[in-house]
């Protein structure tokens, strides 16, 4: 699968097509998760909120652990909080979930 990128302000390019993640089940995120990546997706969409980042992130080392060609920076996350999650410190307990 091929996807288009777009450029971001920083220089930084994101895959245009990203494979959304809200209401599939935690009990299937990481199944559901790891067939997009399979098929070639590389851009995932995730929340604090959907209650699934840590079968996301199983999912992302599960698949990275078996296919040498695809390196972690290839993958692009976009994980989206809460403003009430804002401020320092707090995205970092959130990340360590996944």
């Amino acid at each position: 699968m091929s996807c288009p990128l777009i450029k971001l302000n920083n220089g930084k390019e994101i895959p245009q097509l990203g494979f959304g993640v809200y209401q599939i089940k935690p009990e299937d995120t990481k199944r559901c998760v790891l067939e997009a990546l399979k098929i070639g997706y590389r851009h995932i969409d995730t929340a604090h909120y959907y209650e699934n980042e840590r079968q996301v992130g199983e999912a992302i080392r599960e698949f990275l652990a078996n296919n040498k060609e695809v390196k972690r920076e290839d993958i692009w996350v976009t994980f989206k909080v809460w403003v009430t999650e804002f401020g320092i410190g707090k995205q970092e307990k959130l990340l360590r979930k996944c």
